[in-house]
């Protein structure tokens, strides 16, 4: 495989047998607005303390970046919705914490 393929490969799909497999990534973004809870308890309470951190962290370096990132991080934790994850049907609660 020329080194071509091989770029064409990584940006579009496979090439098998001179035929191009391409792998699709499911992200809908009708499932986006959807308000189930898919954060999980541990994932809750990391959310949490680094959105803390980030925002404490902001603060003082005056990074609005930092700021967003943090205030995301912490809604996203304290509502235990994640949208991103609704979108990719992504769920990170065990069955003993339903």
């Amino acid at each position: 495989m020329c080194i071509f393929n091989h770029a064409k490969s990584i940006l579009f799909g496979n090439y098998k047998n001179n035929k191009l497999e391409v792998e699709t990534m499911s992200f809908d973004f009708k499932r986006l607005t959807s308000r189930e809870i898919n954060v999980g308890e541990k994932e809750k309470k990391i959310r949490l303390y680094a959105g803390a951190i980030l925002l404490f962290v902001s603060l003082f370096t005056a990074s609005i970046i930092l700021l967003v990132v943090g205030i995301i991080l912490i809604a996203t934790g304290y509502t235990r919705v994640c949208p991103a994850y609704s979108a990719m049907d992504k769920n990170t609660i065990e069955t003993s914490e339903k």
